[in-house]
């Protein structure tokens, strides 16, 4: 996601992923937002071995999800079946 914004000064790029962090003092409960968002998708992003990475742009900030890639082929095989033997020293009773 890229915005053509004021960016991040370099010492809060970390510091905006705290919980209830606000960097622009404007914004409040009335005008929208609590301070979550970024830390929330951080969270998840990390959850899943990735990441959200800032990076401050000549014209804005880019804001970048990062996951790792799975190997769909081993993810969709199906599970291996336990090998069964049938059961020994068992009688059919008559009903």
């Amino acid at each position: 996601v890229e915005d053509s914004g004021p960016g991040i000064p370099p010492g809060d790029m970390e510091q905006v992923f705290a919980p209830f962090f606000r960097l622009e003092q404007s914004r409040n409960r009335e005008t929208g937002g609590v301070g979550l968002g970024l830390s929330i998708a951080r969270a998840i992003a990390r959850h899943h071995g990735g990441d959200i990475v800032l990076e401050n742009r000549s014209s804005g900030l880019r804001a970048v999800i990062r996951l790792p890639l799975i190997d769909m082929a081993k993810q969709l095989a199906p599970a291996p079946v336990p090998e069964t033997h049938p059961p020994t020293g068992l009688q059919s009773l008559p009903v």
